[in-house]
């Protein structure tokens, strides 16, 4: 599961690093940047505060969950290899262009790609997003979620990575429902 989400994170940075991400501290306003929270139990989204969940402790270890805030590389991974990834931009065109971008690259990158157009919610809005199934050259298979949209005025490209099929929202983390769900 490890190697599935370190396969996940490396797609991403490859995809992002050709992008034109706008630089979080000069376009960001100064609220996001301070309400940054550097703990192991909450993270900032589009200027709300969410809890993480943090259940280490129990056998079944889904929902420990951590995240990485730093404003260039904003994502949220729990233990069963599923992590949430966004980005933010200057503009719903930019997220959008950014998010076809993405799904254009991987298909050159991948040895099986396939994509369904669905639409989910974005923190309770619907907006259009990507089902993905991709499969690496070297035989690694990961599920995603690709969305964009605006949310308390910010723009945003979302990107949720599983290792595991998600089908159903009970397929999706307690945390991660707070910002994505699937429309059933």
């Amino acid at each position: 599961m490890r190697k599935a989400f370190f396969i996940a994170s490396l797609s991403l940075a490859i995809s992002l690093t050709a992008q034109e991400p706008f630089n979080t501290n000069s376009a960001v306003p100064d609220s996001i940047l301070n309400k940054i929270i550097k703990s192991t139990d909450s993270f900032t989204f589009c200027n709300v505060s969410y809890k993480i969940s943090r259940d280490c402790l129990k056998k079944d270890q889904s929902n420990c969950c951590s995240a990485d805030l730093n404003p260039y590389n904003l994502q949220l991974g729990c233990y069963n290899g599923t992590s949430l990834f966004w980005t933010y931009f200057k503009s719903e065109f930019i997220a959008r262009q950014n998010l076809e971008s993405i799904t254009a690259q991987w298909m050159q990158q991948s040895k099986k790609l396939s994509s369904e157009n669905i639409t989910c919610l974005l923190v309770n809005e619907k907006v259009p997003a990507n089902k993905i199934s991709y499969e690496t050259k070297e035989g690694h298979k990961f599920y995603c979620i690709l969305t964009y949209g605006v949310v308390n005025g910010q723009a945003v490209l979302v990107q949720l990575v599983s290792s595991k099929e998600l089908k159903k929202n009970k397929d999706i983390q307690p945390v991660f429902q707070q910002i994505i769900k699937l429309t059933e």
